[in-house]
């Protein structure tokens, strides 16, 4: 689990399925140096070309990443298969979704999300943009939710199959809120 210190707010930049896409992540890290767009705390990576984080001019953003199951002989330096990263009283489970087989749905990582205590999943491997919540006072896996679960896939910034062009996610934090959204690139 890895925590960072902080109290006030924090706004996560999220990306899964690079393959191809790391200039317009960079692209995107260039636009958020504008003076009327925020810090960018965090860069998040959801895997699958993670091996292309090498070459990324993050400019000094820190980065965290999984391994995606086309990262499996690309990436040089390890990467886990999961990440769980607190960040203003919220825990956050980073994961490809591939061994929770999120293309055919989501009982098996909300079951591991509850298992470990997780109150926003992140995951990538369906080149689909998705936002969620199971709401409090559901049950999953036998528990009842004391708070929300919020799921959430930012699509592919390499290949969408939405067909409505390439996506990121952003995740703007603070200890009473979460708030989850999309963004698009068109080429």
């Amino acid at each position: 689990v890895h925590q960072r210190a902080g109290d006030g707010d924090a706004l996560l930049l999220a990306a899964g399925e690079l393959a191809g896409g790391a200039l317009l992540i960079a692209l995107h890290l260039h636009q958020l140096e504008h003076p009327h767009d925020p810090a960018l705390d965090l860069l998040l990576h959801l895997g699958d070309g993670a091996g292309d984080l090498e070459y990324l001019p993050t400019r000094g953003v820190p980065t965290l990443a999984v391994r995606g199951n086309c990262d499996l002989f690309t990436v040089s330096t390890p990467v886990s298969e999961e990440f769980v990263l607190e960040e203003l009283g919220h825990k956050i489970l980073m994961t490809h979704g591939h061994r929770f087989g999120v293309k055919g749905g989501m009982g098996g990582l909300l079951t591991h999300a509850v298992e470990i205590g997780a109150d926003i999943v992140l995951f990538g491997h369906t080149h689909l943009p998705q936002e969620s919540c199971i709401p409090a006072g559901e049950t999953i896996g036998g528990k009842t939710l004391t708070r929300p679960i919020y799921l959430f896939n930012p699509g592919s910034i390499g290949r969408n199959e939405d067909g409505e062009g390439l996506s990121f996610g952003t995740i703007s934090l603070s200890k009473d809120s979460v708030l989850l959204s999309h963004g698009r690139v068109r080429i």
